[in-house]
């Protein structure tokens, strides 16, 4: 199922404007272009990092980033709640593609950029610990955790680890209780 999530993500499709003018660009057997300045387009996300990391694209508006100040208070609201709150199903992918845009910027921007990837990794960090251990809670509970009212604020990503902990969890039950 992991790797079924990772290639979904992957292959998910996001809007792009063009940065320059590209006949064409050649990716694992994928033809891109031609592109043209200030262009919108979409593409999948493992072509957009490409793209975004070597100018040839940016985010379009449409895709705006998370902000930092979203995911910290995101994190500081998982830390008052015992249950899992709610999230955007597409939270992850937007924080990962905030994370990535600041490791760019950080090459660039120096000692200030460094700090802003730093406090993003730390804030981000701390959210998937909080919302990890709350999964985790929930798989270890056993047969009244597959319920779907404890699984609806889980993304797709989370619910993959749930999985894997529940069965995990399961199978050490019947070992240790001769089932």
């Amino acid at each position: 199922m992991f790797r079924r999530l990772v290639h979904e993500f992957e292959e998910q499709k996001i809007d792009l404007i063009s940065s320059k003018d590209h006949p064409e660009i050649s990716l694992g057997g994928i033809k891109i272009g031609p592109l043209v300045d200030k262009k919108p387009f979409k593409t999948r996300l493992w072509i957009a990092k490409y793209l975004i990391a070597h100018g040839f694209a940016s985010l379009s508006q449409k895709d705006i980033l998370i902000e930092s100040r979203e995911i910290l208070k995101n994190t500081v609201r998982e830390g008052k709640s015992k249950t899992l709150g709610e999230i955007s199903p597409d939270f992850y992918i937007k924080a990962f593609l905030k994370l990535s845009k600041l490791k760019i910027r950080a090459e660039t921007e120096g000692k200030i950029g460094i700090r802003k990837k730093k406090k993003l990794e730390e804030v981000l960090s701390e959210f998937l610990e909080k919302r990890a251990h709350k999964v985790a809670e929930i798989a270890v509970k056993g047969k009244e955790a597959g319920k779907e009212p404890l699984l609806k604020n889980m993304s797709l990503e989370e619910k993959w680890l749930f999985e894997k902990i529940r069965l995990t969890v399961n199978s050490w039950k019947k070992i240790l209780t001769n089932q």
